[in-house]
């Protein structure tokens, strides 16, 4: 005997066919929906990746704009340090170059003169108040300075002798160094010192013989003596 008659397997057959048509109708919405939202998620996706692309491309140019102002400001440093040093070197040139020389005579800088340049003399230099020397002063016998004198330079001779209210650099006796009240030495060498009241040695001083200190002196560095 069959396990269905004829019409109740008809009729399965109906349910069943019905039931894949629905199940293919499901299907067909189902895919229609997942491309749907496939091209929705892609299109997020790509809009993602620009996103993050335009992030790397900002950084790029946000790390180029740094190094460009740092380089900018080393050159810009790189620029002052050189004026800086051609400024120096012009000065030490101006320094080393004597604008007056002499063989057989003194030298006497007048009241009030500036001499751009150095001083170079066989006998002595005379240096009046008020006046400047921008260069070194040497000569073989004495320096004598007047009151205020300035001088951006080294000065050397066999004795020396300056007088109140001065502005010196280096000062170097072989002898006598007598440095006036109220004078600023960069830095003192001689035989004999003698410090006048309210003198300021910078960068200490050296003697050979014997050193005299007037009131309220002020010595920074070492005071030492040499052979």
């Amino acid at each position: 005997m069959p396990l269905f008659s004829s019409k109740e397997k008809d009729r399965k057959i109906k349910v069943l066919t019905q039931q894949l048509e629905g199940l293919k109708k499901q299907n067909e919405n189902l895919t229609t929906q997942i491309r749907k939202y496939e091209g929705r998620f892609g299109d997020v996706k790509g809009m993602q990746g620009i996103i993050e692309r335009l992030k790397t491309e900002n950084q790029n140019l946000v790390n180029k704009l740094e190094k460009f102002v740092v380089e900018r400001q080393q050159m810009r440093e790189s620029v002052e340090n050189l004026k800086k040093d051609l400024l120096m070197k012009r000065e030490q040139i101006e320094m080393k170059t004597f604008a007056v020389t002499s063989e057989d005579i003194d030298i006497i800088v007048s009241k009030g003169i500036t001499v751009n340049g150095g001083i170079n003399a066989k006998k002595n230099v005379v240096v009046e108040e008020k006046a400047k020397v921008n260069g070194d002063i040497k000569a073989a016998g004495d320096i004598i300075l007047g009151d205020e004198v300035y001088v951006k330079g080294f000065i050397e001779a066999n004795s020396i002798k300056t007088g109140v209210g001065c502005t010196l650099d280096l000062v170097l006796s072989k002898g006598d160094l007598d440095i006036g009240n109220s004078t600023e030495v960069l830095k003192a060498v001689g035989g004999k010192v003698t410090l006048g009241n309210s003198v300021v040695i910078k960068d200490g001083i050296e003697y050979s013989d014997t050193m005299k200190i007037g009131s309220n002196v002020t010595i920074h560095g070492e005071i030492r003596t040499k052979p």
